[in-house]
Formats: C-alpha cells, sequence, structure tokens
C-alpha cells in the first residue's frame, strides 16, 4: 500500500508519504538503504511509520518524508518495491 495524504485545497501532496510491506525485514532494509537518498534532488527520510499511524497489524509501514513535489505514488511504489513486496489494498 503506498499512500500520500494530499491537501485538500490544492490537491497536491504534503510531502510525504507511506509505503507499506508485507514483511518487517524487507521495511527495515529500504529503510536502511533509501533514508537520506536523494529523489528529484532532495534527500528523502525514510523510518519506521509510528504506531498510530499504523491501521492493522499487517505488514510493516514506513514514513518517506521530504518529497519533491514532482514525486507521486507510482514513483513510490516503484522505487521502494524493489526492496520486497508492497502490500495491496483490497479495492
Amino acid at each position: 500500500n503506498v499512500h500520500m495524504p494530499k491537501d485538500r485545497v490544492t490537491q497536491m501532496h504534503q510531502g510525504y508519504g507511506f509505503v507499506e510491506f508485507m514483511g518487517e525485514e524487507d521495511a527495515d532494509y529500504a529503510i536502511k538503504i533509501m533514508n537520506m537518498i536523494k529523489l528529484y534532488g532532495k534527500p528523502i527520510r525514510v523510518n519506521k511509520a509510528s504506531a498510530h499511524q499504523k491501521n492493522l497489524d499487517v505488514g510493516a509501514n514506513i514514513f518517506i518524508g521530504n518529497l519533491d513535489p514532482e514525486v507521486d505514488e507510482k514513483l513510490l511504489y516503484d522505487t521502494f518495491s524493489a526492496f520486497g513486496v508492497i502490500l495491496q489494498t483490497p479495492k
């Protein structure tokens, strides 16, 4: 699951997002490798999402901050899916 909260007025994302991996190890690996890596010239912050941002006790949620306005959910998905299976939300 990849989610980027949007501003209600501008409909632009607010510079951060969440990726939910199936496995804890994949999330830890993504955090270790991607934290402070530049995406569109801006070093992104990657760390575990805090417990209150976790919806169900499935998988491992990570927080990605300092995102460039050009970044979208597909780019986050494509970037982070290299680290493991990202949970898909049932439609």
